[in-house]
């Protein structure tokens, strides 16, 4: 038998920890065939870097989609009206559509009593948020009456045209936006600041006075096939760069009605469940090259515009080089992008959020499977201190190489960037530094191989 000394116990006793740290190590190496082993050769695990290189992302401006404006009996939260000269990009203009409701079924004015006048009140939202532009500009509004009926089942886009005669305004607004600010005082109240227009136009008002004889107080079907509804839109033919603002109108306000006059009193013909819309229209600057929305080259600089202006195009050509010859399980994958430095300035400044989505084969916007999971894991935000937004997209990259790998379809039509058409309505735009060089747009993409 032999026996171990007190000093030989003593150094077996210092190298045992060291002995179980080389048997750990060894023991946990991995094998060449086991999941994750050509990941962690190619990469540190704890300093991950991007897995594609930012110079394969192609980003260009195209025109955006025209919104939505209305869709069956569901309408835009608020709405935009007036005309701005954005230095940066050109000319927005918005006109605000809507139909009136008729008071009740069977409504009249009573025997005897003939129309006075009537005033169109258009609510505002007095909040700098719902401001945008140049608030000292003064600009024109003028109202028409529509020619056309409106479908309140039907869908209304914001590049659609309305049928009105242009030679027969029912009235105007004139002044600056910082004016709506105030209050006003009517004959018998003291109202909130709104947009407000005399009707002036004589047949409009004999219209209304004959209206119960011609049947058309009978149900709101008949008096909106007699009174088709309103398009208030801007008359600025000079807004210099710099100028103008667009207002945003909120309809379902108590505020906002036709309000008609008779005998020292009136009645309210609000807006209600019908049909409420905007019509955009662009003019850009010369230097704003638009490219056609499939197959575009990179631009170093893009723009985000709201009121289907403009949007940002982005493809990843290489893409599907990541799983030729391999599966892949994505880990991580954030898209990144960078707002040009000085582009944000009072009173022309930089959206609060960006919408990144998917598009379909023609390059239009469609759903992001990531957004399902929360803004929160979403992302566009945008970030003061870094100055960028930033989306993860693990579910749509994986989706495209799943497609492409085991399905055998390539669905890979790129992203686009958008402002928010709606929640919350904005009319501010983003100028993104999309410089390849400087790494200003950049996809970060950590995955693992799968043997």
């Amino acid at each position: 038998m032999t026996t171990c000394s007190k000093a030989r116990t003593k150094t077996l006793s210092h190298l045992l920890p060291l002995l179980i740290v080389f048997a750990l190590l060894f023991s946990c190496r991995k094998h060449e065939d086991t999941v994750g082993a050509d990941f962690l050769a190619k990469r540190n695990p704890l300093d991950l870097a991007d897995g594609i290189d930012t110079t394969t992302l192609i980003t260009y401006s195209t025109r955006h989609d025209s919104v939505a404006t209305y869709r069956s009996r569901n309408a835009l939260s608020y709405f935009f009206a007036g005309e701005m000269h954005d230095p940066e990009l050109g000319l927005t203009r918005a006109s605000y559509i809507g139909q009136f409701t008729l008071p009740k079924n069977q409504f009249s004015f009573g025997a005897g009593i003939k129309v006075d006048s009537a005033v169109l009140q258009l609510a505002i939202i007095n909040s700098p948020t719902y401001f945008y532009g140049n608030k000292e500009t003064v600009q024109r509004l003028v109202l028409y009456e529509l020619n056309e009926d409106l479908s309140i089942d039907s869908t209304y886009f914001s590049n659609r045209n309305y049928a009105f005669d242009k030679n027969k305004p029912l009235g105007y607004w004139e002044g600056n936006t910082q004016s709506l600010t105030d209050s006003i005082r009517t004959a018998n109240s003291r109202l909130p600041g709104h947009i407000r227009i005399t009707i002036t136009d004589s047949n409009f008002i004999n219209k209304l006075n004959g209206a119960e004889a011609a049947s058309q107080f009978i149900n709101n079907a008949s008096f909106q096939k007699a009174f088709k509804g309103f398009i208030l839109m801007p008359d600025n033919p000079f807004m210099a760069a710099g100028e103008g603002a667009l207002i945003t109108v909120d309809p379902r306000s108590g505020l906002s009605a036709l309000v008609v006059y008779h005998n020292s009193t009136k009645v309210d013909f609000a807006f209600r469940a019908d049909v409420k819309a905007n019509k955009y229209e662009h003019v850009h600057k010369p230097g704003i090259n638009l490219l056609p929305v499939m197959n575009g080259t990179h631009q170093n600089i893009t723009y985000c515009q709201p009121a289907g202006g403009i949007k940002t195009r982005i493809v990843i050509p290489h893409l599907f080089d990541y799983v030729k010859n391999q599966n892949i399980a994505i880990s991580s994958a954030e898209i990144i992008f960078t707002l040009k430095s000085g582009s944000s300035t009072a009173p022309f400044t930089r959206p609060a959020e960006l919408r990144l989505l998917s598009c379909d084969s023609l390059g239009r916007n469609d759903f992001l499977l990531d957004q399902t999971l929360g803004a929160s894991y979403y992302g566009g935000q945008y970030n003061e201190t870094t100055g960028e937004y930033k989306f993860n997209i693990i579910r749509h990259l994986q989706y495209v190489l799943s497609e492409y790998k085991q399905g055998n379809r390539n669905v890979n039509y790129g992203l686009n960037l958008i402002v928010p058409a709606d929640n919350p309505l904005t009319a501010a735009r983003a100028i993104l530094d999309a410089d390849q060089t400087n790494r200003r747009v950049k996809l970060k993409l950590t995955y693992t191989v799968i043997k």
